[in-house]
């Protein structure tokens, strides 16, 4: 049997790199999409490194729907996970028009887009899985946030909506809402709060910690698999709970 083919958007850096990296480990080809030729380059080198899987990419702006047909063309798509796009942290009034259209168009747009064109083809197919990966700013809604906020909660939607419907073409759709998970760019927003107020940040934190991408890579590749096969339209948060701390 072949291996299966899994699209990683946002797979070049972060969590999308580490659920890229789990696929591949677990005998799955890969086809990386993203923005940055070098952070693809080395995404691709390590895994391959690591794996010996097959590793092709493609360079693509989420938001132009042209570039995401061209990065898609030929492709044979077994599982599509969307873990691109990352929105800046902002409050409404220090927000304009222009932050908007563009957080939406990387982040909401660009997953939707995604999500259509491979249930076309996982539906000609005979099927497939798609994850979504959005945040639990969506559900413990933060208006320091707001942009990311709106964003992750549109998504939650249509992950539920979308899965109720794709079981009837044999595709499955269903979403992560990471916590705090530990990537370099968290990291290096936690540090910028400062030594002290960054262990005090840690320590209210359940285990102390921030998620490992590991673990979301690991829930990723469960959702995907046999195990998880009446499982469409869910959306599991992965924060120990943090959501509902004070």
């Amino acid at each position: 049997m072949n291996a299966r083919r899994v699209v990683v958007t946002g797979g070049a850096g972060g969590i999308g790199r580490a659920i890229a990296l789990r696929f591949a480990q677990g005998g799955c080809d890969l086809h990386l999409l993203g923005r940055d030729a070098g952070r693809l380059k080395s995404a691709t080198d390590e895994i391959v490194g690591v794996t010996g899987r097959v590793v092709t990419s493609a360079i693509c702006d989420l938001g132009d729907g042209e570039s995401l047909r061209d990065a898609f063309a030929d492709q044979r798509i077994d599982v599509l996970v969307n873990a691109a796009g990352s929105i800046t942290r902002k409050p409404l009034l220090d927000t304009q028009p222009a932050d908007w259209r563009g957080a939406w168009s990387d982040k909401v747009l660009g997953a939707i887009e995604a999500t259509r064109l491979a249930c076309e083809r996982m539906r000609a197919s005979g099927g497939g899985v798609i994850v979504n990966i959005m945040g639990t700013a969506g559900v413990r809604l933060n208006p320091k946030t707001i942009m990311t906020s709106t964003a992750n909660a549109a998504l939650i939607a249509f992950t539920q909506a979308a899965g109720s419907q794709s079981v009837d073409w044999n595709v499955r759709i269903a979403g992560i809402n990471p916590g705090l998970t530990a990537t370099p760019r968290t990291q290096d927003l936690a540090a910028g709060r400062g030594g002290d107020s960054y262990k005090a940040m840690l320590a209210d934190m359940p285990f102390g910690r921030m998620a490992y991408a590991g673990e979301i890579a690991d829930c990723a590749w469960f959702l995907a698999s046999p195990q998880a096969a009446y499982i469409s339209g869910t959306v599991i948060d992965v924060d120990a709970g943090a959501r509902w701390r004070a």
